[in-house]
């Protein structure tokens, strides 16, 4: 789970690496960005057949 600028840049990446299948939540501490438009992507990679994988992107709006 990646958290981007409206330029592309990452800001911060709040999940990396091998996890178990099912919800998860998590908490973005944005105390240090200022306010505006954010984009998050979601990448997910089965481990028994690399070729199934999910991206998703939405934009979210942070108000200070």
């Amino acid at each position: 789970l990646t958290i981007y600028n409206v330029l592309g840049q990452v800001i911060d990446v709040l999940m990396d690496g091998v996890g178990v299948a099912g919800y998860r939540s998590a908490e973005w501490n944005a105390s240090s960005v200022a306010s505006g438009i954010y984009f998050y992507k979601l990448e997910a990679t089965s481990l028994t057949d690399p070729y199934k994988s999910f991206t998703q992107v939405k934009k979210m709006l942070l108000l200070k």
